[in-house]
């Protein structure tokens, strides 16, 4: 009987789904061995991550867009309109952030503080047009006399300014004395050197107190 069953079983024809299966086994066998569908693909696969890399490019594109925006707005947010300089929230930031480096790094720091000599007689005088250029001069003469980037020239309002100098009381003294070269020695100016014990109001009012 089981011989019988057996012979049975060999004779009947083979399942649908069996017959399905092997037949994908073959087209897939069929298709990795096709030089031209592996071209297709290949080519399929290139222009997919071309797409990828001009959408990452895109991306790259709009974030420095955005970055440059961001600098930018940070920028105008520092800056004293009239003269470039950095105005007097910039000025609190670089003097904190500069003195504590400083401090911690046991690096040179001094404070410049400069006011233009009776600049109210003089810009009432002669008017408010030549005062703003007179504002200006000082600018130009303070940027030419400090080292850019690593010194940081700034306009505290009116007629008063600082210069938050990473160097040396001697050096300072250097960038003080071409400030006031440049405009005739009609400034005021009070220069400190940080000292071991200082605190950012005992360094500015030292400075002050010079001025």
């Amino acid at each position: 009987c089981d011989r019988d069953r057996l012979i049975s079983r060999l004779a009947e024809p083979p399942r649908t789904e069996v017959l399905d299966g092997l037949a994908a086994r073959l087209r897939e066998a069929s298709e990795s061995v096709d030089a031209e569908l592996l071209m297709r693909r290949n080519r399929q696969i290139t222009a997919n991550l071309g797409h990828l890399e001009a959408d990452l490019d895109l991306k790259r594109k709009e974030l420095q867009k955005k970055q440059q925006e961001l600098q930018k707005s940070i920028h105008c947010a520092e800056t004293d309109s009239l003269t470039g300089l950095l105005n007097r929230g910039a000025y609190d930031s670089r003097l904190r952030e500069v003195f504590l480096r400083s401090r911690r790094q046991r690096e040179s720091f001094s404070l410049i503080l400069l006011d233009l000599d009776k600049f109210k007689e003089v810009n009432d005088s002669r008017g408010h047009q030549f005062g703003d250029e007179y504002l200006r001069r000082m600018a130009d003469a303070m940027r030419a006399a400090v080292r850019e980037h690593v010194d940081f020239p700034c306009r505290m309002g009116g007629d008063e300014f600082a210069i938050v100098a990473c160097a040396t009381l001697q050096v300072a003294e250097r960038i003080a004395h071409q400030v006031l070269e440049a405009m005739d020695r009609r400034v005021s100016v009070g220069v400190a050197g940080r000292r071991a014990d200082d605190t950012i109001d005992s360094l500015v009012g030292r400075a002050d107190a010079a001025l």
